[in-house]
């Protein structure tokens, strides 16, 4: 029951805040303090559900099925953290000023209106994460087995071509070794800029490898 009270006090005095707000039109003093005092709460609240792993068992009951790396930086949960606040905040002044933000009839708080702007942002930002962590640390194949560990967990789909691609081009004698890496690294979602730099080759070079690699299986049957 107190909680109850505690929540009905909550919404009554974002009532009045959102009244002195809305009639401003979202500028002015009384809204720089509502967007200072969201931002630091938002940003205290995700760095805690970071560290228990809370925020990812909110990205599950929206259908999200996201999971914690086994480990990573605090420095880089720190800047996810930044990067999905600074986005929901993006999100929430867009949403206000098109008259489509908080609705206090709803039932939620100013604070979890915004939160839950946050952990939305937060989906995405951790995906694009976890592509860019997975390109840099992909293992490219040294030959034709394969690379020993493929960084695929969070990204079935890539793996999925990756090795589909890496059996129909494995026996094949019709590839140089550098093709048949490029092949692999270009499937797995590395780009050509990213391939020219750990080969020391350029972005052009590279392109052409994959076009006469692609062309050369062509004539072999082998398409993809």
């Amino acid at each position: 029951m107190a909680d109850e009270d505690d929540q009905g006090d909550r919404l009554a005095a974002d009532r009045k805040l959102w009244s002195l707000v809305e009639a401003d039109r979202f500028v002015g003093r009384s809204w720089s303090r509502l967007v200072d005092v969201m931002v630091a709460a938002a940003v205290a609240q995700m760095r805690r559900d970071l560290r228990t792993e809370q925020v990812f068992r909110h990205c599950v009951r929206r259908g999200w099925l996201l999971h914690a790396p086994d480990c990573w930086a605090h420095v880089d949960q720190d800047g996810m953290v930044q990067e999905s606040v600074a986005k929901a905040l993006e999100v929430f002044v867009r949403r206000c000023r098109a008259g489509a933000g908080w609705d206090p009839d709803r039932g939620s708080t100013l604070h979890d209106y915004f939160l839950g702007l946050c952990r939305g942002e937060f989906a995405n930002v951790f995906r694009r994460w976890l592509t860019s962590r997975n390109r840099e640390e992909v293992e490219l194949p040294p030959d034709d087995a394969g690379p020993s560990v493929l960084r695929s967990e969070q990204d079935p789909a890539r793996s999925a071509l990756a090795k589909v691609i890496l059996d129909k081009i494995k026996n094949t004698d019709v590839l140089s070794d550098l093709q048949r890496t490029l092949l692999f690294g270009h499937a797995y979602g590395l780009t050509h800029g990213q391939l020219a730099e750990r080969f020391g080759i350029s972005a052009k070079a590279v392109e052409g490898q994959i076009h006469r690699a692609r062309r050369q299986l062509r004539k072999e049957g082998i398409t993809w």
